[in-house]
């Protein structure tokens, strides 16, 4: 399983996109850096430590923040 995460920034600034499983812990860092204005896309292939369930995606910008419902199969 992958998921391509898309976005777009307005202008430059520090990017943040961290995965977390249901009790809150984080599992996965998949960006922590500052990024130019437009759009961009970060890949996840999570590897066979994660078991089955749901996790949360957040991604979080210097203009707002955002969380997505993952389901591993």
């Amino acid at each position: 399983m992958e998921a391509n995460f898309r976005y777009s920034l307005s202008r430059p600034g520090r990017v943040r996109l961290t995965i977390y499983d249901l009790a809150g812990r984080r599992v996965a860092q998949l960006h922590d850096a500052t990024q130019l204005s437009g759009e961009h896309s970060v890949l996840w292939a999570p590897d066979g430590r994660l078991g089955k369930g749901m996790y949360f995606a957040h991604l979080q910008t210097e203009e707002g923040t955002m969380a997505l419902k993952l389901m591993l199969k």
